[in-house]
């Protein structure tokens, strides 16, 4: 169990990683930052709670991200201001991939990148925004890609909100997302390449002073209305 270490200054050149992870365990409020390579590189089954990586990728090589998770989960963790166009907020490159409540903004290239054949990604809660390409990108290789995106938030990236690229098969569901528009909308569009992927947008009616315990959209008589943690304090129809 390793809580509240900075990571930060691992060279002048090269493009060595900031932390490797072999081993099951857990960070907690870690920094890692101002880094030649990936911020952090992880191959075990860890857990990263509330972490931050910013200012990695420092020499700009192809695929690298503030952090690069083979298998593990990440919990509240916060990847911006990876400068570079290479430079990835995070990157997916094995199995077993879960992401809960995360940030991904500011980064040169993709906020999320599937960079993996084999990647079954899990993807909730998350916002992913402001990014230089690609809010999500998934890298194919001619491989079937499941993957889950729900109740995420992928606005105004320099590229598409979420791209398959054109050797890719991706295939799965995405559930409840928004996408921005006008100033907050993604530059090429919203979703491209993910002929197999089954979008589904929640449609509930709320009452007055109804719990909301995740970001959700609602939609009512056509209209769509967005709603983050809290109360919603509005009638907006009756349930009969």
């Amino acid at each position: 169990f390793y809580s509240d270490i900075i990571f930060q200054n691992n060279g002048a050149t090269g493009s060595a990683i900031g932390l490797t992870c072999g081993g099951r365990n857990i960070f907690f409020r870690c920094v890692v930052n101002n880094i030649r390579g990936h911020g952090i590189n992880s191959s075990s089954n860890a857990l990263f709670l509330e972490c931050e990586m910013y200012a990695c990728n420092q020499s700009n090589t192809a695929s690298t991200a503030g952090i690069n998770l083979t298998v593990g989960t990440l919990v509240r963790c916060v990847s911006h201001d990876n400068a570079g166009s290479n430079s990835s907020g995070f990157s997916i490159a094995g199995v077993a991939c879960y992401m809960y409540e995360c940030i991904s903004d500011t980064n040169g290239q993709h906020g999320i990148f599937i960079n993996s054949t084999t990647a079954t990604p899990v993807i909730k809660n998350c916002d992913i925004y402001n990014n230089g390409s690609n809010g999500i990108t998934s890298a194919g290789g001619g491989s079937f890609i499941p993957l889950l995106i729900e109740n995420c938030n992928i606005l105004k990236n320099g590229g598409w909100g979420i791209l398959s690229g054109s050797d890719a098969i991706t295939i799965g569901i995405l559930t409840n997302c928004g996408f921005g528009t006008g100033t907050q909308a993604n530059a090429s569009g919203d979703i491209s390449g993910l002929a197999h992927v089954v979008q589904i947008l929640e449609v509930i009616t709320l009452h007055l002073s109804l719990p909301c315990r995740a970001k959700r959209r609602v939609r009512l008589d056509g209209v769509l209305f967005g709603f983050g943690h809290g109360l919603v304090s509005i009638v907006l129809g009756d349930s009969n």
